[in-house]
């Protein structure tokens, strides 16, 4: 950016220091933009680059969440019980919804394997954000550190995929789903670690809008 002084054009990229502030920004935007480079967005650019912008302002909250010590169960061995799926085609039989997938294709695993799974892992969750705080400690945080927590269970050299697992919206609260090898999309709180219902049938707070695959 250049601005006239005296008569002559001063570049004032020379006299102007990026704040601290700004420089940590930067570089969580730049970690979210990495995570979003392969989203499968289409037409919906502009809801990636706002959903961006949410996980910018909630980076900070969490990472000193996951900062503290956490014990996550090994996940299980890969076996022929899990089935690869593609969320976007699955999602089809359910009606229309707002979707986001980092990745093309997940894992699904057996329903009795989620709930094994699921229940050391939403302990773990329930430890670090063991009260309701609106806005630090409220359902979306819990329902994205417990999608971070599934994530880092799965980042396994063994596991070439990620498992179907989202961050799952109503019009009122934030709460996760996963999808299984018996083909159902099962909906998951993780306050309380139960399945309320399935996509498509479950009503109220419960009702569906939103699926994001961040995994």
């Amino acid at each position: 950016m250049y601005l006239g002084i005296h008569g002559r054009m001063v570049n004032m990229a020379v006299f102007w220091k990026v704040p601290d502030y700004l420089k940590k920004y930067i570089r969580i935007r730049d970690v979210l933009r990495n995570i979003f480079k392969p989203c499968d967005c289409g037409e919906e650019l502009n809801k990636c680059i706002k959903d961006k912008e949410y996980f910018a302002k909630r980076a900070e909250t969490l990472s000193k969440a996951l900062a503290k010590s956490i014990s996550l169960p090994e996940p299980p061995n890969p076996s022929k019980e899990m089935e690869e799926v593609n969320p976007w085609k699955f999602i089809a039989k359910y009606g229309k919804y707002d979707i986001l997938t980092a990745d093309k294709y997940y894992y699904t695993l057996p329903l009795n394997t989620w709930i094994k799974i699921l229940s050391p892992i939403q302990t773990q969750v329930e430890k670090i954000l063991p009260k309701w705080r609106e806005d630090v400690a409220d359902c979306d945080d819990y329902a994205l550190l417990m999608a971070s927590f599934v994530a880092a269970v799965f980042a396994k050299p063994y596991y070439d995929k990620q498992v179907a697992f989202a961050i799952t919206w109503s019009r009122s609260h934030a709460y996760n789903s996963f999808i299984t090898t018996e083909g159902t999309w099962e909906i998951y709180e993780p306050q309380s670690n139960a399945i309320v219902g399935r996509l498509g049938e479950t009503t109220g707070i419960y009702k569906t809008e939103k699926i994001w695959f961040m995994g």
